[in-house]
């Protein structure tokens, strides 16, 4: 009896002892974008973001990465999940493709685990490289904020988005569930 209990101990599938990391569980969920401006190149004339993927308007989702060392995102409009991304916040290098440009990105926490910090380096088509520094936020009422830098030879561009929870109505209208609002913490 004793050796066929411990063989099945052994024998069961493991499960991993660690969930997502906590400070991501503000962003899980869906989002909708609700502002996406970029300010006029500070530098130089052509804007450096130009190749980039920009989010389309409406919804980010943000479930927990299969290994739940950090978060996938996807990124769906009019139906159609156009962009998927993994985001580690382990302050290593992690590959990073962003639209027509591939690289590296760095996430690292800040010591209150309520901001994000991101560097990246990123090699685009047309032999353009571009050098990426951002801050992601949450701010009262359960907003989303995300600032990046975004240099180039060509010059430098300030890009500032803000997200909102989505409305339950609209996830579904999109063909998602949004299986991590129970997750979330209440809106105030």
């Amino acid at each position: 009896m004793k050796v066929a209990l411990l063989a099945t101990l052994l024998l069961a599938p493991t499960v991993s002892a660690e969930p997502v990391d906590s400070r991501w569980l503000p962003w899980l969920g869906c989002w909708e974008l609700v502002d996406d401006d970029r300010r006029d190149p500070l530098i130089g004339e052509a804007d450096p973001t130009e190749g980039q993927d920009v989010p389309k308007r409406g919804l980010v989702c943000l479930d927990p990465s299969p290994d739940e060392r950090g978060v996938t995102v996807t990124t769906v409009s009019g139906g159609e999940a156009f962009l998927e991304e993994t985001l580690v916040a382990d302050g290593a290098r992690n590959p990073s493709t962003k639209g027509e440009c591939q690289g590296w990105q760095t996430m690292d926490w800040s010591a209150d685990g309520h901001r994000l910090f991101t560097t990246a380096e990123l090699e685009c088509e047309g032999d353009r490289n571009l050098s990426v520094s951002g801050l992601t936020m949450m701010v009262p009422r359960s907003t989303w904020v995300d600032i990046q830098i975004v240099e180039s030879k060509a010059g430098r561009a300030v890009v500032l988005r803000r997200y909102r929870p989505a409305h339950p109505d609209d996830v579904a209208a999109a063909g998602l569930s949004d299986t991590t609002e129970s997750a979330r913490p209440s809106r105030i």
